[in-house]
């Protein structure tokens, strides 16, 4: 539910959120790009279902995962957008931990081989 709420909340308002952590208004591709990963929160939220099993979570924490570590990356080589990817890449790694934790509660698989 969470996930869903932010996609809504930055699709609908991109200019509040990521213009926010950019601390100025946002250009047309910038506006753009926030409502694309937006979409990409709500298609995951989606597609994960009201009570996603084992497999849907962690596989959802391994995007959630690449996508902060991508941001990570952005946040490095660009420093114009610097401060909205880092943030961009906290909010990814919190739905990843988040997603990890879930998949665990299911009794499913661990990173490390053990029940």
């Amino acid at each position: 539910m969470a996930r869903a709420g932010y996609g809504i909340v930055v699709l609908a308002w991109p200019d509040r959120v990521a213009g926010g952590l950019l601390r100025r208004g946002l250009g047309p591709r910038e506006r753009v790009v926030a409502r694309v990963l937006a979409s990409r929160q709500l298609v995951q939220a989606l597609g994960s279902g009201a009570r996603p099993g084992y497999p849907v979570l962690a596989l959802g924490a391994q995007v959630d995962l690449a996508h902060a570590v991508s941001m990570l990356g952005l946040g490095l080589l660009n420093r114009r957008h610097r401060r909205a990817a880092l943030s961009d890449a906290v909010i990814a790694a919190g739905f990843a931990l988040a997603g990890r934790l879930a998949a665990r509660s299911t009794g499913g698989c661990s990173s490390s081989g053990s029940s």
